[in-house]
């Protein structure tokens, strides 16, 4: 276990979990109520969860909280070789998820689901997204691609951690 001043990399993970179990539950209720107020949640929530992911996998490589919200750069801290584990496993995982399927509505151009366009789109999810009545925005400021961005990141930090597989929620193993 990885651990500095009380802070863990299991408990990083944890509290990653946490957020992406509440993105779950919403992305569950959003299939019956669409509305804007549940999407902002959970752009809100897929973010904060990816964040945290990648703060864990970071606090794996370097033993050092690494302080910031910018997924991007979280992201381009991460070494070679696990930036490239997390973006083989995105392209995997997007290639099953009903995302790789969507045609855009005539007139709009296809989402951008290259996994640095998500993370630079999500990034600020929580400063966008706070104030429920900031939260309308354009189509691609949204939450497109960010669970898979998850799962992605979550499954590079449990190939690193295999003992950690059973503290994974039910609700995450894919």
């Amino acid at each position: 276990m990885s651990s500095m001043g009380g802070i863990s990399s299991e408990k990083i993970f944890d509290s990653a979990c946490a957020f992406a179990v509440t993105e779950e539950l919403i992305l569950h209720e959003i299939r019956s109520d669409p509305s804007d107020w549940l999407a902002v949640s959970l752009a809100v929530n897929g973010a904060f969860s990816v964040e945290l992911s990648l703060k864990c996998l970071l606090f794996l490589e370097t033993g050092a909280i690494i302080k910031g919200h910018d997924l991007l750069q979280l992201y381009q801290a991460l070494t070679r070789a696990n930036r490239d584990k997390v973006a083989q496993h995105y392209d995997r995982l997007l290639k099953r998820s009903c995302l790789s399927r969507i045609a855009p509505p005539p007139g709009m151009t296809a989402l951008k689901l290259d996994i640095q366009t998500v993370l630079a789109t999500n990034g600020s999810a929580f400063e966008r997204f706070r104030y429920l009545f900031e939260a309308m925005g354009d189509g691609q400021s949204g939450y497109w691609g960010i669970d898979v961005v998850g799962h992605a990141v979550r499954q590079v930090i449990l190939e690193l951690q295999p003992a950690w597989i059973p503290r994974l929620p039910d609700k995450l193993k894919t």
